[in-house]
């Protein structure tokens, strides 16, 4: 059981290399694992309240353009589901992105169509912990008014995309799984001949609740033949182990520190104090005693064959002092499983100018029969534009709302200190300054203050903060960052008058006049073509709805 922690540690920590047999590469696939099936909880609650008719409405996202990736620099999409529940923040919400197969993403594999194109689905919250508190990117929601009709089918085309890709990502691991170990006996033949075996390294898998193989290790069997699971996984750690400690090339006052994925070759000093017990809590009194103090951490003293002789014992505050001579990654002799990109039929492959984040949005709503326009244009490709190309859909009739909270406060200190945006970006925050900031700022934003920064400012300066706020009443997430319930109306589909005077009447209380004529412009041109595209007339409750609220006239409902 050790010895499989220290390997599973070693699958952890070592994460420098960028090679498919790397540990990097292999904790990249659990994790990616684990994305799949927090997507797949959320695709099943979100079919759930579909079918207890909690979903009331439907909105288009856009995440303003970042210049952090070259993908964000024409924004991002997502598409929300709203609930019934008054919590706004809860609300599952999908973001189309590029299926990777690796830790790393490729621009020009995003450019050329190599990966699939997958639904990352989790709750609106979390889309804004990781665009506005994580990256300052503002995010627009653009209401979708729809019907029962309407939401029914996108959960179904989600659905079947959604299945596509499990079918996929099952043929795709029984063909990497078989490759694999072909690749893993061929490796180990190179190496040690006709002396060797391969095994498979298992881990639980919680998409599919069952155990899988993930990688294939290989240990020579020169010295000695293994019978069983432990026996392979201790020979695994050990011939890394053995491995790393021959570079080290020992002398005379070396020791060694056994740091699970790295050996350091360290001077022994006074900073250091052996200890020949090999009882753990005997040896921490020895130490504590030694050091006079309790912080102290203790290394297991260990030959090539990793038998323990007892301890190395070192005050916590003296490791950054050590007079480390060598270091050594331990790299165990695996053979990863190849991730190929799953791909869905309906979805097909990303790419950063065409069937992106945006282009997927499209093909949603074609597939699930919603109005659209005959050509994609510009509007369709780049994802901050994509509600406009909704408008002219007959799609998007109201403005947007705004969950920008992150930006507004940093705006206002950048402000209050006299800085540029610029000039803000690379402010480290003295903590005499508190005084100034808090002065010109509300509680509210004192404890939005709080959420950005508290791990990313010293504890000395948080501390602070916290203190000012202990005592005031905490807004709730939704009301820190700015997710607001908007009207239940304008997520409705009318088809009488008074339904269409309340429209116009939180209209003209949410947004100005101008800002109202800008979105009613861009419908108004498409209800202005000579010719009306088959397209444009898929649903007849939403020609009905613009129809009664003036926005297109009752000639879509006889040409």
């Amino acid at each position: 059981m050790i010895v499989k922690t220290l390997i599973l540690l070693c699958l952890l920590f070592n994460i420098q290399a960028q090679e498919l047999d790397s540990v990097e590469f292999l904790q990249w696939h659990l994790q990616k694992s684990e994305l799949y099936t927090s997507s797949k909880k959320y695709i099943k609650r979100l079919k759930n309240k579909v079918k207890r008719n909690e979903i009331i409405g439907l909105e288009l996202i856009s995440a303003e353009a970042s210049d952090e990736r070259v993908e964000s620099k024409f924004g991002h999409s997502l598409f929300r589901f709203v609930d019934n529940d008054n919590d706004p923040g809860n609300d599952i919400t999908i973001s189309f992105v590029a299926d990777v197969n690796g830790p790393k993403a490729s621009n020009l594999a995003g450019v050329v169509g190599k990966y699939g194109v997958y639904p990352e689905v989790k709750s609106l919250r979390l889309f804004v912990k990781q665009y506005v508190k994580g990256q300052s990117r503002p995010l627009e929601r653009y209401i979708i008014p729809a019907d029962k009709e309407m939401i029914n089918a996108l959960i179904s085309t989600l659905d079947k995309w959604w299945q596509e890709i499990l079918s996929a990502r099952k043929e795709i691991y029984q063909e990497s799984l078989t490759n694999a170990k072909s690749q893993a006996h061929k490796k180990g033949k190179e190496l040690f001949g006709n002396h060797y075996q391969v095994f498979p390294l298992i881990f639980y898998d919680n998409e599919t609740n069952q155990n899988m193989t993930r990688s294939f290790g290989i240990v020579s069997t020169i010295e000695s033949e293994f019978s069983n699971d432990e026996q392979r996984d201790k020979a695994l750690y050990l011939q890394a182990y053995q491995k790393s400690y021959d570079q080290l090339h020992l002398k005379k006052g070396d020791i060694v520190l056994n740091l699970f994925q790295e050996l350091w070759k360290v001077s022994l000093d006074e900073n250091i104090f052996p200890i020949a017990q090999k009882d753990i809590q005997i040896a921490t009194n020895l130490a504590t005693s030694h050091f006079k103090t309790p912080d102290v951490k203790l290394f297991k003293i260990l030959d090539r064959e990793l038998n323990v002789s007892g301890f190395y014992a070192i005050k916590r505050e003296s490791l950054s002092e050590l007079d480390i001579i060598q270091k050594e990654r331990l790299e165990l002799l695996v053979k990863n499983l190849e991730v190929s990109s799953a791909a869905s039929e309906g979805l097909g492959k990303y790419t950063f100018f065409s069937n992106n984040c945006a282009g997927a949005v499209i093909k949603f709503l074609k597939k699930s029969d919603f109005p659209h326009k005959r050509n994609v244009g510009i509007q369709g490709r780049v994802p901050i534009k994509l509600h406009k190309w909704m408008s002219r859909s007959l799609l998007v009739p109201y403005p947007s709302y705004v969950i920008d909270g992150a930006l507004r406060l940093r705006e206002k200190i950048a402000r209050i200190l006299g800085f540029s945006q610029k000039e803000f970006a690379s402010y480290r925050f003295p903590i005499h300054q508190w005084d100034i900031i808090s002065k010109y700022i509300s509680d509210r934003d004192k404890f939005l203050f709080y959420d950005l920064y508290s791990d990313k400012l010293p504890t000395e300066y948080m501390n602070k903060v916290r203190r000012e706020i202990e005592g005031l009443t905490a807004p709730s997430y939704n009301g820190l960052y700015g997710i607001g319930l908007a009207p239940r109306e304008l997520y409705q589909l009318c088809e009488h008058q008074q339904c269409a005077n309340t429209i116009h009447s939180l209209l003209n209380e949410g947004w100005s006049k101008s800002e109202i004529k800008k979105v009613k412009k861009l419908v108004k041109r498409t209800a202005n073509n000579a010719i009306i595209y088959s397209g444009l007339k898929k649903r007849l409750s939403i020609l009905k709805h613009l129809i009664s609220i003036g926005y297109i006239s009752d000639r879509f409902l006889k040409d």
